[in-house]
């Protein structure tokens, strides 16, 4: 057993899952971690790169392009830590993040999960603290040519919540982005795992929903960072 168990799904991801994964092992200095990277069936080679050259991790092959819920969820099944850790290939997180991450669930009562603060290459801040969907999120979410337009309109500011706090104060949201997402595994063992329906895209808000309905908060602790290439890791699958 360990702390923390750090599950990269990957996908024709060799060009930059060795960033990701140097990152864990640079800045995790409190608790003991373990990696396990599960690849769909890339065609990069990423599964046999990764055995030869980092022998220290778990990888696994799932043999086909099964998605992100399935991946994340066959990487569960084998991981030992206490806590798991969904990470995006093209994220890297920063100096303390994930010990961040796992003190503050150790010491929250009822947290049932818990994301840092995402930013973009360019050290913006990539709004994925949000309110639960609803059908004017297609019209105002973070992506939408009117927000951009319109960034402080009033239903883009109810949706895109986080993206109004300032400070390192954590703070309760209905849910974050699966590309950095760290639940506890007694989390895990009574909503279950992400719902593999879904092959990727919303698989997080499901799962924060189910979460928060179980009796658990979903936080953000904007003190702890990663950065996200956002669209790395979709290198090369379905739209």
């Amino acid at each position: 057993t360990c702390d923390v168990s750090v599950l990269i799904v990957t996908y024709n991801s060799r060009a930059f899952v060795d960033d990701c994964i140097d990152a864990v092992a640079e800045t995790v200095r409190r608790h003991s971690y373990e990696v396990i990277v599960v690849d769909n069936a890339s065609n990069d080679d990423t599964a046999s790169y990764l055995r030869g050259t980092r022998p220290e991790l778990t990888v696994v092959d799932m043999g086909r392009n099964a998605g992100f819920s399935a991946a994340n969820n066959r990487a569960m099944e084998i991981a030992g830590g206490r806590h798991l850790l969904l990470l995006n290939g093209d994220a890297v997180v920063e100096e303390n993040a994930i010990d961040e991450l796992i003190t503050f669930l150790d010491s929250t009562s009822h947290a049932g999960a818990v994301a840092p603060k995402l930013l973009n290459p360019d050290g913006t801040d990539q709004a994925t603290a949000r309110t639960f969907p609803t059908p004017g999120a297609a019209i105002w979410g973070r992506r939408s040519p009117l927000t951009r337009l319109f960034p402080n309109n009033a239903y883009a500011r109810r949706y895109l919540a986080g993206r109004d706090r300032s400070g390192c104060e954590p703070f309760e949201i209905d849910w974050v982005s699966g590309a950095c997402l760290m639940v506890p595994r007694a989390v895990v063992e009574r909503v279950g795992g992400l719902d593999d329906r879904f092959f990727m895209y919303w698989e997080d808000a499901d799962w924060c929903h189910r979460i928060k309905d179980a009796g658990y908060h979903v936080w953000c602790v904007p003190s702890a960072r990663a950065v996200h290439a956002e669209g790395g890791s979709r290198r090369g699958w379905p739209a």
